[in-house]
């Protein structure tokens, strides 16, 4: 699976809840295990160094956050998770030493890494710093396979490896890369190997989009690709091992190829013909529609949809049909972006919908969002009420619970749920979501509830 895959359900450490934080969790399985995070940010620096498998497991890419991961050893598998250090209006301040967002390092025997749906915030830099997107760092005569499916590295992100002495077993697929792929500084070691497969790289007018700079025999292989707007399309550089290519579409470049790289059967160098999604999919009549090679594709596209094997797409997202695949109806969750200065329309419709889907028993709600890094959480009956009042469009009016003061009711054309705000009140703190109150102060957290920035809110009621 890849892209923004949701992951509904998660067995392991929760956090919160078994722990208030994630490397309080990671302090306990120095064996390996599954922490299970929220629909929050998390503004940590974690570090994994358990000498087993670890999963680190959220709800998805647009929910969960993290500021920044470093796996030093063992085996790390990453998924619905949002690594995002550096953003406007970032969750957290991070030395400029500590340039990567997610850091891959391998210092033991073996490191088994796979990276799932990951959204990377990016920065162009940090003071002093050029900032990374996913750094794979191979050293020490590691082995090192690793798997990075479905990224989003965003913002100039980039996504680099370096080997100073092991082996690296690369593959990048699905994926889509604002600052280009890179190995850098005669990096590829005497063994192992690098594929980048069915990805689609955008980039602003500079740079490279894949820079390979070889010093032994690592093999080198590229197919399915979109590269577009960069000043170098691929750049091969030093020695290198074997390498294929094929199929890949190049466009507004200011040089398709540099050092060895040359052409390779079944290109497109004409416009790919992108939406204006992100990532951008193939647009009805683009040339890259069915020109990829079905041998070298993975079986699943961006957004986990499954690619068509007689009519492989070049790119990360699967044709015009693309998109994110259709989920289950889950009743004890809500979670919708808003923008600042704008009326909620199709918020407002998941928020009737998930009024209605709630006919359970409750003993668990929560209401928090993007822009906070707790969420405001209410356990035993008074949960129950809180919810039942949510499902009915009742009323709860200063209800203690959790160390927060509870509210429901109408307001606007639809029914608000608030912590330490009372109804239709323009705070300044506390916890309100009214995604049907028909203007644009649908609410906020940790924050100004009228005309709020854009960020996610998010109801749970379990």
């Amino acid at each position: 699976m890849s892209g923004a895959c949701e992951y509904l359900s998660c067995t392991g450490l929760q956090v919160p809840g078994d722990y208030a934080t994630i490397m309080g969790a990671l302090a306990v399985i120095p064996a390996g295990g599954t922490i299970c995070l929220a629909a929050q940010n998390y503004p940590e620096a974690v570090t994994v160094s358990a000498t087993g498998p670890v999963v680190i497991q959220g709800i998805s890419s647009a929910l969960s956050s993290i500021a920044s991961v470093t796996a030093t050893t063992g085996q790390l598998t990453l998924t619905g998770v949002d690594v995002a250090f550096v953003t406007s209006g970032g969750n957290a301040t991070v030395a400029a030493s500590a340039m990567d967002d997610l850091f891959l390092t391998g210092t033991g025997t073996v490191t088994d890494s796979a990276i799932d749906s990951l959204n990377i915030g990016g920065s162009a830099t940090v003071t002093g710093s050029t900032t990374y997107g996913v750094n794979v760092d191979i050293t020490n005569g590691t082995v090192a396979n690793v798997l990075l499916d479905g990224v989003e590295a965003l913002n100039g992100a980039q996504v680099t490896a370096g080997v100073s002495s092991g082996t690296l077993n690369l593959v990048v697929q699905n994926s889509y890369l604002t600052g280009g792929f890179a190995v850098s500084s005669s990096a590829l070691p005497s063994a192992g190997s690098i594929a980048l497969l069915n990805n689609t790289l955008v980039g602003s007018g500079s740079g490279t989009g894949m820079y390979f700079d070889g010093a032994g025999t690592t093999s080198i292989q590229y197919f399915n690709n979109i590269i577009e707007n960069f000043n170098v399309g691929i750049d091969v550089e030093g020695t290198v091992g074997a390498t294929a290519s094929g199929d890949n579409a190049l466009f507004n470049l200011t040089n398709r190829y540099a050092g060895t790289a040359v052409a390779g059967p079944g290109y497109v160098l004409t416009s790919p013909d992108l939406d204006t999604n992100t990532p951008p999919g193939l647009l009805s009549g683009s040339p890259c529609v069915g020109a990829g090679a079905a041998a070298h594709a993975p079986t699943t596209d961006f957004w986990g949809n499954a690619r068509n094997p007689n009519q492989v797409d070049i790119g990360a997202v699967s044709g015009p049909a693309g998109g994110p695949r259709a989920l289950p109806p889950v009743e004890n969750f809500y979670s919708q972006a808003f923008a600042q200065g704008v009326t909620p329309t199709t918020q407002c419709t998941a928020w009737q919908s998930y009024q209605s889907a709630l006919t359970g028993n409750y003993g668990t709600v929560t209401l928090g969002g993007s822009n906070s890094t707790t969420m405001a959480t209410c356990t035993g009956a008074s949960a129950n009420t809180i919810c039942q009042a949510l499902h009915t469009n009742g009323t709860v009016s200063a209800l203690s619970c959790g160390g927060h003061t509870w509210y429901v009711g109408t307001c606007g054309s639809g029914t608000e749920v608030s912590a330490d705000n009372t109804l239709c009140a323009c705070g300044t703190t506390g916890f309100t979501a009214r995604p049907c109150i028909g203007n644009d102060n649908w609410g906020g957290v940790e924050g100004t509830t009228c005309d709020a920035p854009g960020q996610t809110l998010t109801v749970t009621c379990e």
